[in-house]
């Protein structure tokens, strides 16, 4: 149950402390206790490893407090970084910081045919751009891309960071097209 929150660190320390030392009365014990521990380690191993978002917010209440909060027209900025914290802690090499629904929704809101440049940009960037960190930022279009966004999108991105709108929505209606 510990492992839950230890980092993969701790984890793999744990596993290792484990192995069987003994050749005598006390092996097949040690044995079997070292595979429980493994065994043990192998799920929330692959919980965050597959889903990291859902797996901090079931491991950490505040986070999923956090995103609850946004469900309710909260900050999602705080939600953003309760995440990214809570991820860096476990020792999660590959960070996601939005839960796979949220990433669907702005891709689905970008790719809808009538709306206008403004708002299918506005969709990415205004999930992009919530946050100050360069590797959330790419966390985030990594995800977006993940989620079905077209990662020629990119370039677009890029110009609306660096102030340059008229660039980001010709660079847009390039990649869509």
């Amino acid at each position: 149950f510990d492992m839950r929150t230890m980092s993969g660190a701790d984890i793999a320390n744990m596993v290792s402390g484990a192995r069987p030392t003994s050749s005598g009365d006390d092996a097949t014990l040690e044995q079997k206790r070292y595979e429980a521990i493994t065994a043990a380690a192998d799920s929330p191993l692959k919980a965050r490893e597959s889903d990291p978002v859902s797996y901090v917010q079931q491991s950490f209440p505040s986070v999923q407090k956090a995103w609850e909060a946004v469900a309710t027209g909260g900050d999602i900025s705080s939600a953003i970084a309760a995440t990214a914290a809570a991820e860096q802690k476990l020792g999660i090499r590959n960070i996601q910081v939005l839960p796979k629904d949220v990433a669907k929704q702005s891709v689905d809101a970008f790719k809808q045919p009538d709306v206008s440049d403004d708002q299918r940009l506005g969709s990415i960037t205004s999930l992009v751009f919530r946050t100050g960190d360069p590797a959330q930022q790419r966390a985030i279009f990594n995800q977006l891309v993940d989620a079905g966004l077209p990662p020629m999108i990119e370039g677009a991105v890029e110009a609306f960071a660096r102030g340059d709108d008229g660039a980001a929505r010709r660079l847009m209606q390039a990649a869509i097209v």
